[in-house]
């Protein structure tokens, strides 16, 4: 497909550096590596006629997702070659993508972690439910911290004070309040 071994090889070298950045969970980075190495790749087009490349099965939420983490979290919809698809469509070598995105979108489905064939895909799919479990295990936490104070007759903003967290941070070795508090 017209790429020298020396541009592959640090086209490889690139991905796993990203692959690293995006990935905390050891198990998962290898499974990406692998994930990588036995896929091929086809070429496809932006909506400006930029060349994008993509694992061979790739789908419309693997494109979301390569061009940036924000449109394949808001995307809706997509068209390839001026045709809407459905989100599982197969991409073709050559094929032109425009992603359809809204802001009302509620994020990304668990059911394209399977849809997906890339790891940079999958891995900013997962990225995402840890963000909004995470999210929610904080207010969780506030919600409780509240309802121990109320409870206990305690002035639930005296102890949320920043002199106060930084006590608590200390003692049992958060690096943030959000941390402690999802805990």
């Amino acid at each position: 497909n017209g790429v020298t071994p020396e541009e592959a090889g640090l086209r490889a070298m690139h991905q796993l550096g990203v692959m690293s950045k995006e990935t905390e969970d050891p198990t998962e980075f290898l499974d990406s590596v692998l994930f990588e190495i036995n896929s091929d790749e086809i070429y496809v087009f932006t909506p400006k006629g930029e060349v994008n490349a993509l694992p061979v099965g790739a789908t419309p939420v693997d494109f979301a997702y390569s061009i940036h983490s924000a449109v394949g979290n808001r995307m809706v919809g997509a068209k390839v070659n001026g045709k809407l698809v459905p989100i599982d469509y197969g991409i073709q070598n050559g094929d032109r993508i425009e992603i359809i995105t809204s802001q009302n979108s509620r994020g990304p489905s668990r059911d394209w972690v399977k849809l997906v064939k890339s790891s940079q895909a999958r891995n900013k799919i997962n990225q995402w439910f840890r963000a909004q479990s995470k999210d929610e295990d904080i207010q969780r936490g506030k919600e409780l911290l509240m309802a121990y104070a109320k409870s206990h007759d305690i002035d639930f903003n005296a102890i949320n004070r920043p002199e106060y967290q930084q006590k608590v941070l200390r003692r049992f070795g958060f690096h943030d309040w959000n941390n402690a508090l999802a805990t």
